[in-house]
């Protein structure tokens, strides 16, 4: 699990990085590939995280991704 905890970790850093740069953006060009690129590394953090709750917690994850109902 360390390593999808690092991988979420690079991941929100590059969004930032993205978010940084699209706030400096010039011109309309730039504006769409930083925000091309901050939708990918947002998509990345997504594909992890999902994976990381997935190992983290198998049942949970089944339930929360069928959006089962647990009847007693």
């Amino acid at each position: 699990l360390e390593a999808f905890r690092i991988a979420m970790k690079m991941e929100k850093e590059g969004i930032e990085f993205y978010k940084k740069l699209l706030s400096g953006a010039s011109s309309a060009k730039e504006k769409t590939l930083f925000e091309k690129m901050m939708k990918e590394e947002e998509q990345h953090y997504n594909i992890f995280a999902n994976t990381y709750s997935f190992l983290d917690d198998t049942g949970n994850w089944f339930m929360w991704k069928e959006h089962s109902i647990v009847e007693g």
